[in-house]
């Protein structure tokens, strides 16, 4: 089988140095290549430098992956320093309208949602916040969000802060029978 020499060709951020003698498992050609930032981007398969999957020592991906990080507008309160409701609205809005969440059958999948304008695009975070904050108030410590009512969604009226043991005494009956 005749090998094409890609020697001192360059794909995106990387050159290739050398053919290696080493062919991988499956057959294909490898190279060694320098990239740009002057790293080695060792065993690159001819096939990934041609079809342009492989660019870079993986600089470029690092680079790409902090930009749009420094670029991505959010509210700021997500994160350890931010605001935990936001964490908290995060996580109803998942198991309630994400089926893909473990826990959406208990939630979701039962009908129990998240209030329609706490879900809205734009306002529902800020409407969620300004009801914890002006009716619930701050959340003590040792508490977190519960339903008063858990056959009926999270919805105004129906939220209260409580104790770990508040919720557990707080829990829908389940049927034995059920797996």
């Amino acid at each position: 089988m005749r090998v094409k020499d890609l020697t001192n060709k360059k794909f995106g951020r990387l050159t290739v140095v050398n053919l290696l003698p080493a062919r991988t498992k499956h057959g294909a050609t490898q190279y060694r290549c320098r990239c740009e930032c002057g790293e080695w981007a060792p065993c690159v398969e001819s096939r990934s430098l041609t079809s342009g999957k492989k660019k870079s020592c993986g600089c470029m991906h690092k680079e790409l992956s902090a930009e749009r990080c420094r670029t991505r507008k959010t509210h700021g309160l997500s994160g350890k320093s931010g605001n935990s409701h936001y964490n908290r609205w995060c996580k109803i809005k998942q198991r309630t309208g994400s089926p893909n969440c473990k826990d959406y059958p208990a939630y979701g999948g039962r009908g129990i949602l998240l209030h329609h304008t706490w879900i809205e695009a734009g306002k529902g975070f800020e409407r969620f916040k300004w009801y914890l904050d002006t009716v619930l108030g701050p959340c003590p410590d040792g508490c977190s969000i519960d339903r008063k009512d858990n056959e009926q969604g999270y919805e105004p009226g129906n939220l209260q802060w409580a104790t770990k043991k508040q919720q557990n005494n707080n829990r829908r009956a389940r049927c034995p029978y059920q797996s």
